[in-house]
């Protein structure tokens, strides 16, 4: 379902090891994130050599990617500072908030999905009404199958667009990747004095320096983008892509989700088409996952036996999904994923809010309710 829906599933992992596992949430977050870890990489290798069942092209929009990952990057070292000065009932009712918006959310695109799709489906048999009484033109499929097959899987439509495209591709790629190598070792220095007088110093000065790399990328990247032109992209959009990538960036290290289930459905807010915002942000979701969880493997949080179990199957379920997602947009019924994803979304906040409720009222005598007995 998470990746499906371009979520990393931090908020279905981390509901789940509560409630199932009997695990703490400061123990659930890190274990979350080495699980989303595996499973992205699953869905990056699908989406990044798939091509737009309608639309053609690559399913991945690097506009979107260069604009979320900077910024994202920095809010993760923030998030994994803040987890430990957190108690576990706001970690909970953080998680549940944001779940809550995200079922209100998906529940709204999926109702505007369905009505798009039945009166795309009214518009198809009109045109096919119309079809009967005129001609009209005719374009060999095998014709444009072979011009889109000179074309790379990563944007450009001849060889040499695609070739110059790629390497611009790569380049991008490899900047991110320096910055995500940069926020990790930052992360992992500012707690190598944790008994020094000067250790809150030591953090803060750490997560400035990573804060001040993640502005400049994603200045970079700004610069580069308004320079190319489009109607699409101004400054002020550019800045609100920023101001929720950090905000994702935060609540990925701080409650465990992959922050895809932020990214994605502001993508679709922000009218981007459905599975390029899907493919998109799981490809968010990598580079927050690999940050997050390789700050809490230096400092020994992940229980590597329960995570790579766990990864495998959530790996295994991810190509499952990314296939699912792919079949209903081909068959314009993607619709229904959304609705499922809201519905599971729905139960896992009803879930999270009874466990905050009985957190935070420990003294209330919970029998009469069968409250304890359903989270044992």
């Amino acid at each position: 379902l998470a990746s499906a829906a371009g979520m990393g599933g931090g908020a279905f992992y981390v509901t789940i090891l509560m409630f199932v596992g009997g695990i703490t949430p400061h123990d659930a977050v890190p274990i979350s994130k080495g699980v989303i870890f595996l499973g992205s990489l699953t869905a990056l290798s699908y989406n990044v050599l798939k091509r737009h069942p309608v639309e053609g092209g690559s399913i991945i929009d690097m506009k979107l990617v260069q604009m979320t990952v900077p910024l994202a990057l920095g809010g993760t070292m923030f998030g994994v500072l803040l987890l430990n000065l957190t108690p576990a009932y706001l970690l909970t009712g953080i998680l549940a908030a944001i779940v809550t918006f995200v079922t209100f959310k998906t529940f709204r695109g999926a109702l505007n999905a369905h009505m798009q799709e039945k009166m795309s489906s009214l518009s198809s048999k009109d045109e096919a009404e119309d079809s009967r009484r005129y001609t009209v033109p005719h374009f060999n499929r095998d014709e444009l199958e072979e011009r889109n097959s000179l074309s790379s899987p990563l944007l450009g439509h001849g060889p040499l667009d695609s070739a110059l495209q790629s390497s611009r591709v790569i380049v991008d790629c490899l900047l991110m990747s320096l910055l995500l190598v940069a926020v990790i070792l930052l992360g992992y220095s500012s707690r190598q004095y944790p008994h020094s007088r000067h250790a809150a110093k030591i953090r803060g000065g750490m997560c400035f320096a990573a804060f001040l790399l993640s502005v400049w990328l994603h200045g970079y990247f700004v610069v580069k983008i308004l320079k190319e032109g489009g109607e699409d992209w101004t400054l002020p959009r550019c800045c609100i892509y920023g101001l929720v990538a950090f905000v994702a960036g935060i609540f990925s290290g701080l409650v465990g989700i992959g922050a895809g289930i932020i990214f994605s459905p502001f993508f679709l807010l922000m009218h981007v088409e459905p599975l390029s915002a899907v493919a998109s942000a799981a490809t968010c979701v990598l580079f927050t996952s690999t940050s997050t969880t390789a700050q809490y493997a230096l400092m020994g949080r992940i229980p590597f036996d329960r995570a790579v179990v766990y990864g495998i199957v959530a790996a295994a379920s991810s190509s499952l999904g990314v296939r699912w997602a792919a079949s209903l947009t081909r068959h314009r019924r993607r619709s229904y994923l959304i609705f499922i994803v809201a519905i599971a979304s729905g139960l896992m906040a009803v879930l999270l809010v009874v466990k905050v409720v009985i957190d935070v009222a420990p003294g209330v005598d919970w029998g009469d309710w069968g409250l304890e007995d359903a989270m044992k």
